[in-house]
C-alpha cells in the first residue's frame, strides 16, 4: 500500500512539474509574439529548491517621459545551479497605457518558481 501511495505522490509531482514547465513555455511564446520583449537575459524554465538571494537595492534613474518609458526592476535568474542578478533597466512602453508586471519568485510545495516579467 505504501508503494501505491508513493507512486501517486510521484505522479502528482511529475504532473505538477509538467504544468509549471508548460506554463513557462506558454508565457515565453506569448512574450515572443509581442513587439517589445523587455527581459533580454537567457530564459529557461526556472524552478529551484532554494529561495533566491535577497534583492539588492537599485538606484532608479529619473524617467524623463513616463508616457513612453518605464523602469523594469532587476531580478534573480537561476543559471547552472547559481543565481545571477539581472539588473533593472529603463525600457520603452509598447503603448502609453501598458503596465509592466515585474518578474518575481513564487514559493510552492516543491520549491521556488520564477515568474517572468510581462506587459499587461
Amino acid at each position: 500500500m505504501n508503494s501505491l501511495h508513493d507512486s501517486g505522490a510521484m505522479k502528482y509531482h511529475t504532473v505538477t512539474r509538467l504544468f509549471l514547465v508548460l506554463g513557462t513555455f506558454a508565457a515565453l511564446a506569448a512574450l515572443s509574439a509581442c513587439d517589445t520583449v523587455a527581459d533580454t537575459a537567457p530564459v529557461t524554465p526556472a524552478s529551484v529548491t532554494q529561495p533566491p538571494p535577497q534583492t539588492p537595492e537599485e538606484t532608479i534613474p529619473v524617467i524623463e517621459n513616463p508616457q513612453t518609458e518605464i523602469w523594469r526592476p532587476g531580478y534573480w535568474l537561476p543559471q547552472d545551479g547559481q543565481f545571477i542578478w539581472i539588473p533593472g533597466e529603463v525600457m520603452h512602453r509598447p503603448s502609453p497605457t501598458a503596465v509592466w508586471s515585474p518578474a518575481h519568485w513564487m514559493h510552492h510545495k516543491y520549491g521556488w518558481t520564477l515568474i517572468l516579467g510581462h506587459w499587461e
